[in-house]
């Protein structure tokens, strides 16, 4: 729902079946990861004009698929040269690790509010699982603590 008015609220939402992970990963950082596999997804909207206030939705990939995190690539090539070779090798193992796994399913629900989120990431797979908890801070201030609304 929107109204034709400069600086109104408008609220969306959408869901999907069968989505193609591939490419909505390719739209939203290809860069930085891909996942195969379908899914089902639902997600809310709700801003003010051109500014988005708030975004909450999940995704559930019921069929097995691959997730890849690309952006490891280049932590990887970029590790301090100063640091001893069992430290580096530690830390490239664990990396790698966590860069592409084979996944059964996946389940993820994520929330935006206020330039702040979290998306929690489950994927259970055929050699263990991976759970991802990722969380934005757009506050810049030196404490790092979330911002505080009134609303």
């Amino acid at each position: 729902s929107f109204f034709f008015q400069k600086d109104a609220r408008w609220v969306a939402w959408g869901s999907g079946k069968g989505v193609d992970l591939a490419s909505l990963a390719n739209v939203l950082a290809p860069q930085n990861f891909r996942m195969t596999g379908p899914a089902d997804f639902s997600i809310e909207v709700d801003a003010l004009a051109s500014r988005v206030e708030r975004v909450r939705g999940n995704l559930n990939a019921p069929q097995s698929g691959r997730l890849n995190i690309s952006k490891i690539d280049e932590f990887l090539e970029n590790l301090p040269p100063e640091w001893n070779p069992i430290k580096t090798g530690a830390v490239k193992a664990a990396l790698e690790t966590l860069r592409d796994f084979d996944y059964s399913s996946a389940d993820a629900r994520f929330w935006y509010v206020e330039d702040q989120g979290r998306l929690d990431l489950k994927l259970p797979g055929p050699r263990g699982s991976r759970n991802f908890e990722f969380l934005l801070h757009a506050d810049e201030s030196s404490d790092g603590l979330w911002k505080q609304s009134s609303r």
